[in-house]
């Protein structure tokens, strides 16, 4: 037996996974002879990557008297050449108003250089990462973002990066967090599908109506609401899709509030006999939604928004198919701030990935760039305290902490600063081919991958000492564009763009100039408007965009149309017999065995025909008389029978056992030959017919060399459906027949 572990990766403390439990069981082993094994070969990281990781928490984690020491990385793949491996990537504007470097600042200014950055490095750099053996060109699912948090109290700390990647028109993928639920197309369906499943909800219903699904104006919504009538009357309308207006009374520019609610309501009516994606599907395709939505700044990225929660209800459609429970299901997930990822990040899928440290646990990306570095590293006080000795669990509760809570308050903060430095560790290891680290030019930030700072910023004397970097632009003097009106640079300087190598032996850092990445990105949207609007002489592009759209629509419809096909079509050898299409021309004739009855009266029904079956099932055809009241005792409670019907199961098994066929049976188990509830399959004219066997042994006869295939039934069910039962024998032994080569007899045992 082995058992895998690695304690620098322990950082699910909330999860009660913590490292001092690793290191207790491991003792323990250790204790008792196990052999312990050092796996130190990484095939993941750049040797360079590698090193810069060992030297960066092997103090930390070696300090850490619960995680054991540290192992350090042994390099496998080769070093590359030609660019650099490890990129600190200044803050721009780290300074406030009063010239002090501040959290807020580098938080408001980090997003843009990083968005900057991932739009060089995919479309300018012309580096290359290792794919499947293969030297790639960097593109955007090769990278990911990764992040110790989400949330900072209300506010998402991923949107800003978001939207920089939005504004360069780079894909990506969030996975998990509340933005996805935030997105203004994902509220629009949201709100859709909550005004197609209560249409009686006015809200929801002027929500989904004034949004940019059907985006239609206050006007044309006031008219349809409210109307005078030839009398003079004020008339009233509800925004119901359930009431169908009078379309006579209407005014012109209210008709396509009555048209969208029309669709609200053909959609509302078959929401449970069709799939929830369709519905979503015909809700869009109706308003044109694709085409509306491709018009925006980040149309590709919305519509690829809208894609995924259609493929989010194809997902929820196999545990559940209710429209209103999918409803209430996306709801909570806004709420939470959740959102179903995986199909999403599946390999190949192209996007930038956004995720915590704690999703990417266990991946590995080309290039990994670390976010929100001013998030702490750990909490200011304690959150729990677990007691082992005393099997008890200690947190606050109302904002009152139990006095033992208080009194491990250093132990547990100790705890929690260890495993933020694990955190930071599976963060960095994330990466294959490049590592990127944001920092500041000024001065060391202190958050989430400190740990990193005494490799990242050079000595004071060395801050303005560097060479130019391999593969990188020309870079200016300074890493800080801007300090403010009150800001001024360190007695020192600020860190000088270019290769940093703090002694010979030292991994070397490159520290980047944010003035030779584009910060300024220019609002597109009204660009494409533009291209889209101007002239086209003859419509030539037009049309042949409508017939490269027909094109896809026809081929979309075969394919469907195919694909609603059973390439196979299945059926039960019981519900076949049952049509009485089984019997053949030349069908073999089975056998019907009767065991004898003791003359009593016995109880019947389908539950004690279950119940003989299922004993007859489970029992040692040699088994003794203690074994069958046993077995039947057990299956009488599952099929709720009553004593009087688990006695006489027991005395109708015992004279089944006795009969010389069931002897026979017997026999044959000692050498082999016997099967009991075997499931078979046979193909009849083009239908899968599938079926299970109650019992077959094969018998060797002056004779017949073969199988005997026995179907049990009690002779009441034997007297009401005898040649269904004959049908479904003989389909039983030609399946049988047919799997093994062998001819088969079959045999009816009514009991």
């Amino acid at each position: 037996m082995f058992l895998v572990g690695d304690p620098k990766q322990s950082i699910y403390r909330f999860r009660r996974a913590d490292v001092a439990l690793y290191a207790e069981i491991k003792r323990l082993l250790l204790g008792t002879g196990a052999e312990l094994l050092h796996l130190t070969t990484s095939f993941r990281a750049t040797p360079s990557i590698q090193a810069f990781i060992n030297s960066a928490f092997a103090p930390a984690i070696a300090a850490d008297e619960e995680a054991d020491g540290y192992v350090p990385l042994e390099q496998a793949r080769a070093e590359v050449s030609g660019r650099p491996t490890i990129v600190a990537l200044p803050a721009p504007r780290p300074y406030g108003d009063f010239g002090k470097v501040t959290d807020w600042r580098i938080n408001e200014s980090l997003p843009g250089v990083v968005g900057a950055f991932v739009d060089w490095l995919v479309n300018e750099s012309g580096w290359t990462v290792d794919e499947a053996g293969q030297e790639t060109a960097i593109r955007p699912r090769h990278i990911a973002i990764l992040f110790r948090r989400f949330r900072n109290f209300r506010t998402d700390v991923t949107r800003p990066y978001v939207r920089e990647l939005e504004a360069r028109r780079i894909p990506h993928v969030l996975v998990g967090g509340r933005s996805f639920h935030d997105r203004e197309e994902v509220v629009a369906l949201r709100n859709a599908v909550t005004a197609i499943e209560w249409p009686d909800d006015e809200l929801k219903v002027f929500a989904t109506l004034r949004g940019p699904l059907f985006a239609l104006s206050d006007e044309s919504l006031l008219l349809y609401r409210q109307s005078i009538n030839e009398e003079g009357n004020l008339i009233i309308r509800r925004l119901d899709p359930t009431r169908v207006a009078d379309r006579a009374t209407l005014r012109p520019a209210a008709l396509e509030v009555a048209d969208a609610l029309d669709l609200l309501r053909q959609l509302h009516a078959g929401r449970n006999s069709r799939p929830i994606a369709e519905t979503l599907t015909m809700l869009l395709q109706a308003v044109r939604a694709q085409a509306g939505i491709a018009l925006w700044q980040n149309g590709e990225q919305a519509l690829a928004n809208c894609q995924r929660l259609i493929d989010t209800a194809r997902r929820f459609e196999r545990t559940a198919s209710s429209f209103r429970a999918f409803v209430e299901s996306i709801e909570i997930d806004a709420e939470r701030g959740g959102v179903d990822e995986a199909p999403i990040v599946e390999e190949g899928t192209e996007g930038v990935r956004v995720m915590t440290v704690f999703k990417a646990k266990g991946l590995e990306f080309p290039v990994v760039i670390l976010g929100d570095p001013t998030c702490p590293s750990s909490r200011d006080r304690p959150s729990r305290h677990i007691d082992a000795s005393r099997s008890i669990w200690l947190e606050q509760i109302c904002g009152a902490s139990p006095v033992e809570l208080l009194e491990a308050s250093d132990l547990e903060l100790k705890r929690d600063r260890a495993e933020a430095v694990r955190v930071a560790y599976v963060a960095a290891t994330r990466a294959r081919d490049l590592l990127v680290v944001p920092t500041c030019g000024d001065e060391p930030i202190d958050g989430w991958f400190e740990s990193l700072n005494p490799l990242l910023y050079p000595a004071d004397a060395a801050r303005r000492t560097s060479v130019p970097a391999a593969g990188c632009p020309t870079f200016g003097e300074e890493s800080v564009l801007d300090r403010g009106p009150k800001g001024k640079p360190p007695l020192s300087g600020s860190v000088r763009p270019g290769l940093h190598l703090r002694e010979p032996g030292n991994v070397p850092v490159t520290w980047w100039d944010p003035a030779a990445l584009n910060l300024q990105t220019e609002e597109l949207a009204p660009l494409r408007h533009q291209r889209l609007l101007e002239v086209d002489p003859g419509e030539i592009t037009a049309t042949d965009s409508v017939r490269r759209h027909d094109a896809w629509q026809a081929q979309r419809l075969t394919m469907l149309a195919k694909s609603s096909l059973p390439t196979l079509r299945t059926r039960t050898i019981t519900s076949l017999s049952q049509d009485g299409e089984a019997q053949q021309p030349r069908a073999e004739a089975v056998e019907v065995h009767v065991v004898a009855r003791d003359g009593t009266d016995r109880p019947g029904g389908r539950r004690f025909g279950t119940l003989v079956h299922a004993v007859l099932a489970l029992i040692d055809l040699q088994s003794s008389s203690v074994d069958l009241a046993a077995i039947a005792t057990v299956q009488g409670k599952i099929v709720g029978a009553t004593k009087e019907e688990i006695d006489a199961a027991v005395a109708t098994v015992s004279r089944a056992k006795a009969h010389p066929l069931l002897q026979r049976a017997a026999n044959a188990a000692k050498v082999g030959r016997l099967r009991r509830e075997i499931p078979v399959m046979l193909m009849q004219d083009e239908v899968l017919v599938e079926g299970v066997v109650d019992l077959a042994f094969r018998e060797d006869l002056p004779d017949f060399a073969g199988w005997i295939v026995v179907d049990f039934k009690t002779d009441r069910e034997l007297a009401e459906a005898h040649d269904r039962y004959v049908r479904q024998v003989q389909l039983y032994s030609r399946a049988v027949s047919a799997s093994t080569g062998l001819p088969a007899r079959g045999v009816l045992l009514a009991i």
